[in-house]
């Protein structure tokens, strides 16, 4: 049909006016027409993005000195390094003898508040010597000025957005140390050319969006930048003190959440670097192993706390729910803002789509049988005592629902759906290894494998690689404490339901970065491998997690007698997860897709955050 759309000799008369037909420019056909092996999670090529190539781009451009960022980093940044800076000008008056240097603070604390727009000069000839009073001066007033400067150069960097400006306060810590009284703060309005000046030191533009693409020893900055926030994590969990700010549960909560972040990547690249290393086979073991040991080590924690299985459970659901619409939802997204149209191979998708369907139904089948069977989801006593009768009140005083962590003492579970359960627990890894089974071997012309690209770097070294994997895994599981250990806490404190907890902060925020892999191949023109992102996920939650997480809750609960966790899920969840599916695979009978596609998928993801939010915690 698009070869027919392209041919002069097509007899198809369009009855559009062709000043009102899309451009050809406006269309993209998708490039991903092979179906990918299962247990291989696709990963977004990694390219070197070194600062110097950066700071030419930028170099390259025209920048505004009055503008919303360059503003933003003086409110937050900027005034307060300087306001350090005039506090030890004040300190060089005192001393008399160290006025000049007073001055040069002046200058500098007048220069960092807003720094754009001006340049630093340095004279020919010092305004006289320098001797080593003024030297040790600065050596004794560093606490004052070195430390504020530390911390607005650390909070710039860690912005990502700013790391121009923490390479600017860097080099104004070096014009401390370099004869300060030979340096002169000169506008560039109206520049000339001045005898004797020679620039040190400007700066237009305080930061750029660019820079979320710098790469450093391989791995992208914005996710180094988290790490700082896996060893304030671990002050809030293992050594902060009681009554402190380190012990607030909301806080350490957030920190942990923020800290698995960083970690999760790392696992994420460490396995994919291995898998092209040490081939097919071994590869889909390790994907499919690491990758769900992430998520089984928190809900490991999670289970040991009886108030948390409520948070398991809602967890299973919103991990279904970020692969099947969160993923494929920002990557269309993100695809149609480039494109108008996005034309879909439906080869890939149609195999992958049987899969899910497959991997979803075996998962909901335990739920499903036991709500069917089971006529006690209600406890009713009496809801008429005399003449008071429970027309108005939700929350009826007689009347309670069972809760699902309470089944094991239902026949329809025990007799029936319990049995059932264990099938399927029994089942679903064997029809994961056939797939995998399936698509390397029997059927491997059928499917596509990646390898690294011409100019994409070869990956880390083996061993490297190792030892970078067990510390992110080691390390996650120590956030993974953490948040168990203050969530429950952090629940109270904010009057959330913990299934909602569960859905959103369990899930959502640890897999930041497999929506940012979905976005790179989506804008890299890949939507299919965008959207395989979150049927592999989805297929690895069913298939490889769930069993596994059964079989833990049964030995955990006959060694500590802790909550048993069980296939069945609640109605709400079980609508939610084939909404989910139904959406998902409703993409293969359309012919394209486009941003209102995906912005369609993040509003229905939306609408059950809705629902979560406002359901009641008596499940």
């Amino acid at each position: 049909m698009l070869d027919e759309f392209l041919t002069h000799e097509s007899s198809y008369t369009n009855p559009i006016d062709p000043k009102e037909q899309p451009k050809l420019l406006d269309l993209h056909l998708d490039v991903d027409d092979t179906p990918h092996v299962m247990g291989i999670t696709p990963r977004a090529p990694r390219k070197e993005v070194p600062l110097p190539a950066i700071e030419a781009i930028e170099n390259s451009k025209q920048h505004s000195e009055i503008c919303a960022s360059n503003i933003i980093w003086s409110v937050l940044i900027g005034w307060w390094v300087s306001l350090f800076y005039l506090f030890t000008s004040m300190l060089f008056f005192m001393t008399v003898y160290g006025y000049k240097h007073g001055i040069y603070c002046l200058k500098m604390a007048a220069y960092i508040i807003f720094p754009f727009g001006k340049y630093v000069t340095m004279k020919s000839e010092a305004n006289g010597p320098e001797n080593w009073f003024t030297k040790l001066l600065w050596v004794l007033f560093f606490p004052i000025y070195g430390i504020a400067s530390l911390l607005g150069i650390f909070l710039s960097w860690e912005i990502t957005y700013y790391i121009p400006m923490a390479k600017f306060l860097i080099r104004i810590l070096k014009l401390n140390f370099e004869s300060p009284t030979k340096v002169d703060v000169v506008p560039l309005l109206n520049h000339g050319a001045q005898p004797n000046k020679f620039p040190k030191l400007m700066t237009l533009s305080s930061g750029s969006g660019i820079y979320f693409r710098f790469t450093l020893f391989s791995f992208e900055v914005p996710y180094l930048n988290m790490t700082p926030f896996i060893v304030i994590a671990l002050v809030c969990g293992f050594i902060g003190k009681t009554d402190t700010f380190f012990d607030n549960p909301l806080f350490g909560s957030i920190v942990a959440m923020v800290g698995a972040i960083p970690c999760a990547y790392f696992i994420g690249i460490c396995v994919d670097d291995l898998s092209h290393q040490l081939g097919l086979i071994i590869g889909a073991i390790l994907n499919s192993s690491f990758l769900a040991i992430v998520e089984l080590i928190l809900y490991y924690f999670s289970l040991q706390k009886s108030d948390l299985a409520d948070v398991v459970r809602s967890a299973i659901t919103g991990a279904f729910l970020m692969n099947l619409l969160i993923i494929p939802g920002v990557g269309m997204f993100a695809a149609g803002l480039k494109w108008n149209e996005i034309i879909l191979n439906k080869k890939s998708q149609s195999i992958s789509g049987t899969s899910l369907m497959l991997a979803v139904v075996a998962v909901l089948f335990p739920s499903i049988f036991y709500h069917i069977r089971s006529s006690r989801m209600m406890n009713c006593d009496q809801c008429m005592i005399g003449d008071i009768t429970n027309l108005t009140d939700i929350t009826c005083q007689l009347c309670r629902k069972n809760e699902l962590i309470d089944i094991e003492d239902d026949p329809a579970y025990t007799k029936y759906t319990e049995p059932l359960m264990w099938c399927m627990t029994a089942m679903m890894p064997l029809i994961y290894i056939l797939g995998v089974f399936f698509s390397l071997k029997t059927h491997a012309h059928l499917f596509v494998y990646e390898t690294h690209e011409e100019g994409e770097p070869a990956g880390m070294n083996k061993w490297i690689a190792i030892v970078v994997l067990m510390v992110s895994t080691v390390a996650f599981s120590l956030m993974a404490h953490v948040m168990t250990d203050k969530i429950p806490e952090a629940i109270e404190q904010l009057h959330l339901s913990p299934r909602f907890v569960g859905l959103v902060f369990y899930t959502l925020i640890p897999n930041a970065a497999e929506y940012m892999n979905a976005i790179k191949f989506a804008v890299n023109g890949n939507i299919g491998l965008s959207m395989e992102i979150g049927n592999q996920g989805a297929t690895l939650t069913s298939m490889v997690e769930l069993p596994v997480l059964v079989m833990m809750s049964y030995i955990l609960h006959k060694v500590s007698n802790t909550v048993l966790f069980t296939l069945v899920f609640p109605v709400v969840d079980i609508c939610a997860v084939l909404i989910a599916t139904v959406l998902r695979n409703s993409i293969l009978v359309e012919k394209s897709v486009n941003y209102f596609t995906g912005l369609s998928f993040l509003l229905i993801f939306l609408l059950i955050f809705i629902v979560y939010f406002f359901e009641l915690t008596s499940y």
